[in-house]
């Protein structure tokens, strides 16, 4: 049995003590006395639990995404244990404490924690692959790929009260590439009648702190990964043209109901199938997965979902946006009985069509329950929604503005 103890130490912490997930990067953290309340960085209750409940075993937090913290609600103990020891290690033992951890002559030990499979039992699985797939989620090697620093930078800002304007463009400045799509959208036809501007500032003044947010979340959905194959090359650009398609579509949709944010719905759009780029990094490992379209497409239809809603969650996106993720192909899900995120994605993603997307293996529109759930009138099956139909010039620009470099 591996001996841990020298990477190990426990701390206490009073009632009130904050402790920030992005400071224990590279160690893992469990509650051994008292009570945590988890908060996310948008100031969002994720959960309260104590040093006795199930919910203790698998370590204060399972992600380190930048704002996530643990607040005291008494005093606590923690244990700190180098992640790599942690890992690495696995006991199969019966005597096991209620924290999931042994403690025995002083030394320290971890029982495993197991993680159910991410992979969907299905046969035309190549084994290998779903195999391995598997291995790298419960092991949490999976290629997800990080947040780039300047979206960790304008999340952060964006989390301040007394957001400054100046530091957002600050920020943006250095990055050419999302600096001339800001100012190109500012001047698009989504704010028809507006002066051109050639000015950062005076362009995110314009749009919004959220558009801004949306469009640098576009740019990073393109760079996230480099395709080694023309097969993953392939299919990297049309889940990008998806995207944008379906945030810009996503955006018009509520801006001209008033149902829920148009911000928001532009990048729920932007980010519903993030899922598949992490897939398409797997392929390129596999020549005879990135080589098979069909193959690969089955491995991406059965498995974006949980993967997307993943990356979303080690981001620290918001459980509404990973409900768009995990959600969005489901066309007869129920919802909450109250138009979301999802209803509006969906409603876009079938409308993509008739603006130059590909036509998808779905419902007719009116069969779709998110429909219901919108409220959005009557509605063509041949034409799809009207208002959307008069509008397809200015959504073909802004898609256009959004897709070029």
């Amino acid at each position: 049995m591996l001996d841990i103890g020298s990477h190990a130490e426990v701390r206490s912490f009073s009632t009130a003590n904050e402790l920030k997930a992005e400071d224990y990067k590279g160690s893992d953290l469990y509650l051994l006395a008292g009570k945590v309340e988890l908060i996310a960085g948008d100031g969002k209750v994720l959960q309260t639990f104590d040093a006795d409940s199930e919910r203790a075993h698998k370590g204060i937090f399972r992600i380190t995404t930048p704002g996530l913290k643990a607040v005291a609600k008494s005093k606590i103990d923690v244990l700190i244990v180098d992640s790599v020891v942690a890992r690495k290690y696995y006991i199969a033992k019966d005597t096991v404490d209620n924290e999931g951890i042994i403690f025995e002559d002083n030394n320290v030990y971890f029982q495993d924690n197991s993680k159910p499979d991410i992979v969907p039992t299905n046969d035309s699985f190549n084994s290998e692959i779903s195999h391995e797939i598997n291995q790298q989620f419960k092991s949490e090697q999976i290629d997800l790929p990080s947040l780039p620093d300047v979206a960790v930078q304008i999340n952060k800002i964006l989390q301040n009260p007394n957001i400054n304007l100046k530091s957002v463009a600050n920020v943006i400045a250095a990055d050419p590439v999302i600096s001339t799509r800001i100012i190109q959208v500012a001047n698009s036809a989504m704010y028809t009648g507006q002066p051109r501007t050639g000015s950062l500032h005076h362009a995110i003044t314009r749009i919004g702190l959220k558009v801004t947010r949306s469009i640098v979340y576009s740019v990073i959905v393109h760079g996230l990964y480099t395709p080694k194959t023309p097969l993953t090359r392939e299919l990297m650009e049309r889940v990008y043209k998806e995207c944008i398609r379906t945030g810009v579509v996503s955006h018009m949709l509520c801006k001209a109901t008033g149902i829920l944010e148009p911000e928001q719905a532009l990048l729920a759009g932007i980010v519903h199938n993030i899922g598949v780029i992490p897939i398409l990094i797997i392929a390129d490992k596999h020549e005879s997965l990135s080589s098979d379209e069909a193959e690969l497409k089955k491995v991406i239809h059965d498995l974006e979902h949980n993967v997307g809603a993943t990356l979303l969650t080690q981001w620290g996106f918001s459980d509404e946006l990973v409900a768009v993720a995990r959600e969005h192909n489901d066309w007869f899900r129920q919802g909450s009985g109250e138009p979301d995120y999802c209803d509006i994605v969906q409603a876009a993603k079938l409308h993509c069509k008739f603006i130059g997307g590909e036509k998808l293996d779905t419902p007719q529109l009116h069969e779709v329950s998110a429909f219901n759930r919108l409220n959005l009138g009557k509605i063509d099956p041949q034409d799809g929604i009207q208002f959307l139909k008069d509008a397809q010039q200015e959504i073909k620009e802004t898609i256009q503005t959004l897709l070029s470099a």
